[in-house]
This record gives structure tokens, sequence and C-alpha cells, in this order.
């Protein structure tokens, strides 16, 4: 009589433990970023009693979570197909998502789930990188940024600029800075030819070593064969 007691009393808590959900495997089957809701399909099925696999039905606005917080966030595409952990609540969600929605008491029920984008393992060589580096390492395709403790590192279609040190070092075939006004407090070097289109003007001193050619306005010194004129 004992034992029977215990089977159906063990028996009684699978029942309820079968109708409670917690945590799913799933994929992205639509995404709506106007709502921030997502339709997912859990990758696992349902165990019955007869032993029968039963496949979970599909979610629908489920909220998507991404971090944010402190009125900071982080946003990046989903699409479908996409790998997500389906994260089901104790308690019913509408009052937080929805504001004035009606509380439901359903415990870890399906409809208050909750999609988290990204169940899969990080590629090796991306953790490694990032585990080597001790840095925060984001990536799209073939750009990056990557933040160690000393340094900023910024790579995108064979531009890479370099922050570190209190040096910002840009590697580039070209640069375009357009603005209707750019100030440098400091000294200026300039490695190689410079172009100026438009008018230039100077309220300090002008040093050269080579020979300025063209037209000029106001007082020139000059040292060498061509001293106070512009060679033509």
């Amino acid at each position: 009589m004992k034992q029977e007691l215990v089977q159906a009393m063990e028996n009684m808590v699978e029942d309820m433990m079968s109708d409670m959900h917690t945590a799913l495997p799933g994929r992205i089957l639509e995404y709506d970023p106007e709502s921030g809701t997502a339709s997912v399909e859990p990758s696992t099925s349902y165990l019955t009693d007869d032993g029968r696999k039963i496949p979970f039905p599909i979610i629908s606005g489920a909220p998507v979570v991404m971090p944010r917080g402190g009125g900071c966030e982080i946003v990046y595409p989903v699409i479908a197909g996409d790998p997500c952990l389906i994260i089901v609540s104790e308690c019913d969600i509408s009052q937080t998502v929805e504001k004035g929605g009606e509380d439901i008491p359903m415990k870890f029920d399906l409809t208050n789930a909750i999609v988290i984008p990204g169940l899969r393992p990080v590629e090796g060589s991306v953790a490694a990188r990032a585990q080597e580096e001790k840095a925060i390492l984001i990536r799209n395709m073939d750009t990056e940024i990557l933040v160690r403790e000393d340094a900023v590192e910024i790579t995108a279609q064979g531009v890479n600029i370099t922050i570190t040190g209190g040096r910002v070092e840009v590697t580039a075939e070209n640069a375009v800075v357009q603005c209707d006004r750019t100030e440098i407090a400091g000294n200026l070097a300039v490695t190689g030819g410079m172009e100026v289109a438009g008018s230039m003007s100077c309220s300090g001193d002008v040093s050269c070593s080579g020979r300025l050619i063209g037209t000029l306005r106001g007082e020139v010194e000059g040292g060498g064969g061509d001293e106070g004129h512009p060679a033509e």
C-alpha cells in the first residue's frame, strides 16, 4: 500500500512537470522589428505518457530580448533560421511587455515565452582571439571592432583605425573629411604632397625647405635663389 501511494505521488508530480516549461532551444521563424516580437519554433519534442514524441506548437508574438539598460541598448538584425533560446516565464509577462495588459495566472506556460537570439557556440577562432586579446570583439562579416583595456581597433574594408595611448592612427587608401570648418590645435606635420583647392590664410610664419610655386599675396621672405619670389 505504501509503495502504491509513493508511485501515485510520483505519477502526479510527473504529470504536473510535463505541463511545466522552463527553457527550450528553438529557431526564429519570423521577426517583426516594429513590435520587437518573433514567431519561434521549439527544436525539441513533447514526450507523451505512452512514449510518443509530439512537436511543440509554434509560439507567436514572443518578445525578443536584446542587451539594454540605463537608456543604452545594443540592437542587431534577427533573421529567419537564427537559433535562439526560448525562456518561459513563471508568471504572466503581459503586464511588463504591454502596458495595461491582462494579468493571467499561468505559470511556465508557452504563452509567456521570451526569446534570446544566438543560441549556438561562438566560432572557435573568434572566441580564441577575444580570449587571447582579453577584449570585446564585435563583428559584422569582415567589419569588426576590437575593444581592449588599453586600445580600440576598428577594421572595415581595408581601413584600419587604432586608438591607443592618446594616439589615433588611421590607415586607408583615401580619407575624406567634409565639414564647414576643421580646427587643429597644435603642430601639423605632412609627409608627402599637399593640395589646396581654394584659399588658405595664415596668421603666423610658414617655413618651406622646397620651392613655392604659384602666386603669393603679401610679404614673402625666403632664402636661396628664389628669395622673395614664388617659382613660376
